[in-house]
């Protein structure tokens, strides 16, 4: 019984120690249009702005430039408990975009934000896309569902939660919507 209980201890811990790896804090960035320069994230990485908001941007490791971000209008940068992940959150037109990104090995997958959608990170390893509507006529919108992803596993994938994007949803717009398209529905009013 001692090894069980040795076991399901070290797997707890190792969950554990996972899913603080991927919890994200927001870095303190003060930005504006034309802010350039280097800030500091750590002893050994550094983040590069090349054009302010409008990106590209670097992140150096012990130094060197080692992973440039294509993309740009950023509008936060996160990083994770480790700091082996950085998370940008950007922005097109009314549109966002989250990206993940391994400073070590420069790799990265992303999630966007449905039809006018805006995105938050939330407790740390939660990012939501908020449901978005556009007015299409008198009293109607043209609205999309939310999606919540939790941010899980050894290399911090974003995973669709799809009962929460569901219930956010629901509280958000007072309707319910097909979860993988938009839909035409009464104006929420709030």
């Amino acid at each position: 019984m001692n090894k069980f209980a040795s076991l399901l201890a070290l797997l707890t811990v190792t969950s554990y120690s996972f899913a603080k790896d991927c919890s994200f804090r927001k870095l303190e960035i003060t930005k504006r249009e034309g802010t350039t320069g280097f800030y500091k994230i750590s002893d050994k990485i550094t983040l590069e702005l090349l054009e302010g908001v409008e990106g590209p941007a670097w992140i150096t490791l012990n130094g060197k430039r080692n992973c440039k971000i294509e993309g740009g209008n950023f509008s936060d940068f996160y990083i994770s408990a480790s700091k082996f992940y950085l998370m940008t959150s950007e922005y097109s037109g009314s549109c966002g975009e989250n990206r993940i990104i391994d400073i070590k090995t420069c790799k990265g997958h992303s999630v966007k934000a449905e039809y006018c959608g805006s995105a938050e990170v939330v407790n740390g390893n939660k990012v939501v896309n908020k449901p978005a509507c556009e007015p299409t006529e008198k009293d109607r919108a043209y609205c999309t569902s939310a999606k919540v992803y939790t941010i899980t596993g050894t290399d911090c994938k974003m995973k669709l939660d799809e009962k929460a994007s569901k219930a956010l949803t629901k509280k958000e717009l007072g309707v319910e919507l097909p979860f993988d398209k938009g839909m035409t529905v009464p104006y929420p009013k709030k």
